[in-house]
C-alpha cells in the first residue's frame, strides 16, 4: 500500500484517530511519518491527551459524574478466619479451607483466565499413557458387565448372571494383583 501523503513510497505506519465519534485511518510512510509532528490535528500526541480521549468515549461528554458520592465497595470476608479478599490479593495465600467456597467466584475467574477449565488435569508421562488406557477400558468391560449382570437377574437368568458376576470377581482380583 502506497504513503497517503507522499503517494510514492510503501506505507510503513498506521494511525488510527478517532474523533468526534468517528475512525480516520491513515497510511504513512516512514519520512512523511517523520515529518509529520502532529498526526492528531492540531493536538499533540501525549499520554494525558490519550488519556482524556480514552476518558471521553467512556463517560458521556453531556452528564457530569458525581461530585460527593463515594462509591460504596463491599469487602468479601471468610466466615471461618475473617480474611478479607484484599488480603488474599495481596498475598497469594488463603487463611483456611473455608476461604474456597468464600471467594470461589473470584477463583473461577482467575481460573479461566489461566487455562480452559476451573480443574486441573495436568499431564501424563508417556510411559504410562498405555497403562492408564488399558486400566481405563478395563473399566469400561467391568461398567457393561455390571450393566448386563442386572438385566440377567432382573429378567431371572440366573445361570447367565452367576458367569457375569464370576467374570466382574475376576477382573477384581486382576486388578488388585496389579496394584
Amino acid at each position: 500500500m502506497l504513503c497517503e501523503r507522499c503517494n510514492q513510497n510503501n506505507a510503513t505506519l498506521y494511525v488510527s484517530e478517532y474523533k468526534d465519534g468517528r475512525s480516520k485511518n491513515t497510511y504513512l510512510c516512514n519520512e512523511c511519518a517523520k515529518k509529520q509532528t502532529n498526526i492528531s490535528g492540531g493536538i499533540k500526541p501525549t499520554f494525558e491527551n490519550f488519556l482524556m480521549g480514552v476518558l471521553e468515549m467512556a463517560l458521556d461528554k453531556n452528564t457530569e459524574p458525581p461530585r460527593n458520592k463515594k462509591p460504596q465497595v463491599t469487602e468479601t470476608i471468610c466466615s471461618n478466619c475473617n480474611m478479607k479478599l484484599s488480603e488474599f490479593r495481596k498475598n497469594g495465600r488463603f487463611g483456611c479451607s473455608n476461604c474456597y467456597q468464600t471467594f470461589e467466584v473470584v477463583l473461577e475467574n482467575a481460573l479461566k483466565k489461566i487455562q480452559p477449565g476451573n480443574q486441573h488435569e495436568g499431564k501424563v508421562p508417556k510411559n504410562l499413557q498405555p497403562i492408564l488406557e488399558a486400566k481405563k477400558e478395563t473399566e469400561n468391560y467391568k461398567k457393561n458387565l455390571q450393566l448386563k449382570l442386572k438385566l440377567a437377574v432382573k429378567e431371572e437368568r440366573y445361570e447367565d448372571a452367576a458367569k457375569l458376576r464370576d467374570k466382574i470377581k475376576e477382573l477384581d482380583k486382576e486388578g488388585n494383583s496389579n496394584e
